[in-house]
């Protein structure tokens, strides 16, 4: 092990490899604690064996003494040599008080270079200036070369290298073997707003919905810890009559339109719905599973939408934090110009005269079919004058949709309109064998009221 050492540390000379000497640092310790190893067990061997001769214990009591030799002979100031204990005594109690009390110097070795007194040392700040520009106040060597930073800085693990305090647990790796990274305590991503905590009190700055010291646990009345929730856990509303909740262990499931044959019950209506919805004109294209209108030169110059059927109305709490996802395909007419580019993509309706919109920032190329994927979460929603939707505003919107509208036109003229695939998300009591629901409440529910939101009285 030793010459595989040597050879290490020969290599390492050559190379100038900091993998190479990390290695030959390992090997160093290795053989240390071989030696140690072998130290103890040989001690612990005489200790043993003392009864029956303790001879090879004293030899080696005696080994650990101060050398049996003494002091070799010594060379006197005036250049005799002082052989006995008595002579080398007087020689050495000459030369420190020479050195220490006196004020000449011809007791002093005749090799040994004469030293100013303190008094008669001039000290200018130039010199003082000099001496500290040359002292490197951030480092400094302990034993065996092992670099002692200051009190404020952090000492890189595999190099002479030293850090401010500060950047340790940054995010960023400073030391170059990256030790100022290794083990560090980091914020959770679902419930916090930073990535490391601060670097004094340690403590993550949570989402509003969350606490604890990395952010990882839900404040009361709230639940589902999620990443994609700006609040960090969802707030329980149960329609405003408890604030007790839990996520359901309900799985998700879906309700979709794929139109092989006929229309599926959906229709094209103006997004007043006053005008009487249109049900006649449409085709299936069975290869691609698409509803196609081509009439809508029959029609008023309106902007018109796609009126979804029965099964995608009602009580759909369920859909909270699922997706409503179709694919639409339009071809303009003579005139392509834009057409109410303010209009929303999706529109909800409930009879208790609460609408929520959902609007897109481009509109679909035409001819093209376009997939779009909906969030069904209040923060990608709004009221139709702007103001941003809430949880409970989109909880009591799904509770009763009276109308659920996907825009169908774009331009001024259009020739043809088309939907394919449409999918909502929902939440059964039974193995869909999809994720389970978490983010739809299950609420404790008072007397007189049931639903997992309580939205049935």
């Amino acid at each position: 092990m030793i010459k595989r050492k040597n050879r290490t540390h020969a290599n390492y000379k050559r190379n100038n490899s900091m993998r190479i000497k990390r290695k030959w640092q390992e090997l160093r310790r290795n053989i240390n604690k071989e030696i140690e190893l072998a130290h103890n067990n040989y001690v612990n061997n005489l200790i043993g064996d003392i009864k029956q001769d303790s001879k090879p214990f004293w030899k080696y009591i005696n080994n650990q003494k101060a050398d049996k030799q003494g002091i070799p002979p010594l060379k006197t100031h005036d250049n005799k040599t002082a052989d006995t204990d008595q002579q080398k005594a007087e020689a050495l109690n000459t030369q420190f008080t020479s050195v220490y009390t006196e004020t000449k110097y011809e007791s002093v070795p005749y090799k040994t270079p004469p030293v100013d007194k303190m008094i008669n040392i001039i000290v200018t700040t130039k010199g003082v200036e000099k001496i500290l520009k040359n002292i490197n106040a951030s480092k400094a060597m302990g034993p065996d070369a092992t670099l002692i930073c200051r009190a404020d800085q952090f000492t890189c693990t595999q190099q002479f290298q030293c850090i401010p305090a500060a950047r340790k647990c940054d995010g960023f790796a400073d030391c170059s073997d990256r030790t100022d990274e290794e083990g560090c305590e980091r914020c959770d991503a679902r419930g916090s707003l930073s990535q490391l905590p601060d670097s004094v009190t340690r403590q993550c700055t949570c989402k509003a919905n969350v606490y604890g010291r990395s952010c990882v646990q839900c404040k009361q009345n709230t639940f589902y810890l999620s990443v994609n929730n700006p609040y960090g856990c969802v707030s329980c509303f149960c329609m405003g009559v408890s604030q007790q909740c839990t996520s359901t262990f309900w799985n998700r499931a879906q309700i979709g339109a794929f139109f092989t044959r006929d229309r599926q019950g959906f229709s094209l209506g103006d997004i007043s719905q006053r005008q009487e919805p249109t049900t006649e004109g449409f085709t299936v294209n069975s290869n691609v599973r698409e509803l196609i209108y081509r009439r809508f030169n029959t029609l008023p110059r309106r902007v018109y939408y796609w009126s979804l059927p029965q099964r995608f109305l009602g009580d759909k709490v369920t859909s909270y934090g699922g997706n409503l996802t179709f694919g639409i395909r339009y071809r303009p007419g003579l005139d392509t110009s834009p057409q109410d580019t303010a209009a929303p993509l999706v529109e909800i309706s409930v009879r208790n005269d609460i609408t929520l919109v959902y609007k897109d920032k481009t509109a679909p190329t035409p001819n093209t079919p376009e997939v779009y994927k909906v969030p069904l979460y209040e923060q990608f929603w709004t009221r139709p004058e702007g103001e941003p939707a809430t949880r409970e505003f989109l909880l009591m919107a799904l509770a009763d949709i009276s109308a659920l509208l996907i825009r169908a036109t774009f331009t001024r003229d259009t020739d043809s309109a088309s939907i394919r695939d449409v999918i909502m998300d929902i939440a059964e009591d039974r193995d869909t064998r999809l994720d389970r629901a978490y983010a739809v409440e299950q609420c404790a529910c008072p007397t007189g009221y049931k639903g997992l939101s309580c939205e049935v009285s």
